[in-house]
């Protein structure tokens, strides 16, 4: 009877963490698509009423916070705690305004940066 309770118990949690590394994926994913930025990690823990706090780090070391809120069904809102960047995007809007004899060097591809920064 003692060896069933355990099984079970072990079966549970490793559904959890499969329910945990899906619903991290998912975040992940959506960041990506949304905002063009690629996590190397990301990890997020679960809070009262169904939000949750995720940290993560970009390829290049720079930090990322997210806050996520489940809708309920499998859907959730999420809102980064910075903006992000992107160096071509910066690039194409501010170089044809100065005109020629000036380059524009951006310290990553994606930067994730402070509000008013």
């Amino acid at each position: 009877m003692r060896a069933a309770l355990v099984l079970v118990g072990l079966v549970a949690c490793g559904d959890g963490r499969e329910d945990a590394m899906r619903f991290t994926a998912k975040i992940r994913d959506a960041i990506a698509a949304q905002k063009g930025l690629e996590l190397a990690a990301f990890e997020c823990r679960s809070e009262t009423g169904g939000a949750y706090a995720c940290t993560g780090k970009t390829a290049d070391g720079q930090a990322v916070a997210v806050d996520v809120t489940s809708e309920g069904s499998g859907n959730y809102q999420w809102k980064l705690h910075r903006n992000v960047l992107h160096a071509a995007r910066v690039r194409s809007e501010i170089l044809p305004k100065v005109g020629s004899g000036y380059e524009l060097h951006c310290p990553h591809d994606a930067m994730v940066v402070d509000v008013g920064a």
